[in-house]
């Protein structure tokens, strides 16, 4: 199975090839590879001078960043970031699909975690916190294990690290794809009892739950109608790659 990432690229390349024209033509220029590295040239000008933190609580520290811009004009930027992290990663996301023959079709293992600062349930990935000497797959299975009570296999490649909001912070993570055998003894307990092996925080309220892959982003967006979740955005845009892309294939088949 291709990353996520992977298999995006792929669709957009089937799409591009499905639409009857090229993605370029003689008259313009929009190659991505020329603008990426044209830009990647004249921003590498941009650089940070110092950080003044000015607030750190027992997660994170916030503060005001000094930086030169491509003038050698110097400016400031508001900024926070993680306190706990280890190493070069903060955490992982995990995207867990799981198979049994009790259940028609593939699903995939989500949570609703109670989150203070929008006040509301969000539906979310397992994900966690890297420990001290963790990799990226180590941290996921035991992220997915204490959140969840499953266990698994990694499965595919891990992502390369991703930035979640760089217009504010520099907290980042890696997505990890791994496999739940439903059929597996101790899963499949879990399953019938959903959470009863969760080793969970004791200011941690998180229930997991187990949706089909098949109509995932219409089940989102009825959640948030009817019951006010709110969805993370990962979760979102994989329901919607998932959508994008069983739709073109639809055309490609049409047409």
């Amino acid at each position: 199975m291709l990353s996520v990432t992977a298999a995006l690229m792929s669709v957009f390349r089937r799409h591009v090839a499905s639409s009857g024209t090229s993605a370029q033509r003689d008259d313009i220029d929009i190659s991505p590879d020329a603008v990426a590295t044209a830009s990647a040239r004249r921003m590498s000008q941009l650089h940070v001078v110092s950080t003044d933190w000015q607030h750190t609580g027992s997660w994170l520290r916030s503060g005001v960043i000094t930086y030169h811009d491509s003038s050698a004009r110097q400016r400031t930027y508001e900024t926070v970031e993680r306190t706990t992290r280890n190493g070069d990663l903060d955490g992982v996301d995990v995207l867990a699909f799981l198979n049994s023959k009790r259940l028609t079709g593939r699903h995939v293992v989500l949570v609703l975690s109670y989150r203070p600062p929008v006040d509301r349930v969000c539906v979310e990935f397992p994900a966690g916190l890297a420990e001290e000497n963790e990799t990226a797959e180590e941290t996921a299975l035991r992220e997915l294990r204490e959140e969840t009570g499953f266990v698994a296999t990694v499965s595919d490649e891990t992502s390369p690290e991703l930035l979640l909001d760089p217009w504010k912070s520099s907290e980042n993570t890696k997505l990890v794809i791994v496999n739940v055998d439903g059929d597996d003894e101790q899963n499949y307990e879990n399953m019938v009892n959903l959470g009863q092996n969760q080793k969970l925080d004791e200011a941690e309220f998180l229930d997991v739950f187990i949706v089909p892959v098949k109509g995932l982003l219409d089940r989102l967006c009825r959640y948030v109608d009817e019951m006010g979740f709110g969805i993370d955005g990962k979760v979102y845009t994989f329901a919607l790659a998932l959508e994008l892309s069983q739709k073109w294939d639809r055309d490609l088949t049409e047409n």
